[in-house]
């Protein structure tokens, strides 16, 4: 079974936007091989966090996807790896989602947690974990681009104004200048992409 993690934040973005069948679709897998993790629902109608974040109408649309795309139910076999994602102060959520896909080879994660790669990255006790997920971790950056490159800029800028000005990266990438100029957004999620290739790795990253 081939399957598409998302992490919570670039779930959310992705179900207020619309766009996370799409995605799936762009990276290879079915509606039904997409899931994301078990607590979004709650905190969607309960977390306070994204009560201020995100505005009632993209909370909504995402509440309505997490509802029909089904939850991480698998625990790692390796408890092992998955204690030293976490020793190594990886969020919990994140931690089961590498362990996970470092013990399915057709397994891939969509995370928007550039403090997780990074620590999954730079961490010496984890070279093992590093080298099973090499190319398996599409990070946000990739994901826009995968998008803009085959849907265009101004559909996928109107896409995403309802969460743009949530998140700073979005807020850049589809300003009003570039939400018409495909290469000037393109050179947005380049420069974005760059550094975070330069402090993560080259390995560790979906290349499209």
């Amino acid at each position: 079974m081939r399957l598409l993690l998302i992490d919570t934040d670039v779930f959310v973005l992705l179900a207020a936007a619309g766009l996370i069948h799409r995605v799936a679709d762009l990276l290879g897998f079915a509606p039904t091989e997409v899931r994301r993790l078990y607590p979004v629902e709650n905190q969607l109608t309960r977390g306070r966090k994204f009560k201020e974040k995100y505005p009632d109408e993209a909370r909504q649309a995402a509440l309505t996807l997490a509802r029909a795309v089904a939850p991480i139910t698998e625990r790692p076999a390796n408890d092992a790896l998955f204690q030293r994602l976490i020793d190594a102060d990886i969020d919990g959520g994140e931690a089961l989602m590498f362990a996970l896909v470092a013990e399915h080879q057709s397994w891939m994660l969509t995370t928007g947690d550039k403090r997780a790669l990074l620590a999954l990255a730079q961490h010496h006790d984890l070279a093992d974990a590093r080298a099973a997920l090499a190319g398996r971790l599409v990070c946000m950056e990739t994901v826009l681009r995968l998008l803009v490159t085959n849907d265009g800029v101004e559909k996928i800028a109107k896409s995403f104004a309802v969460v743009r000005d949530c998140d700073t990266k979005l807020r850049v990438v589809f300003s009003e200048a570039n939400a018409t100029n495909i290469d000037s957004c393109l050179e947005g999620i380049d420069s974005y992409l760059s550094v975070l290739r330069r402090e993560v790795g080259e390995e560790l990253l979906y290349k499209g």
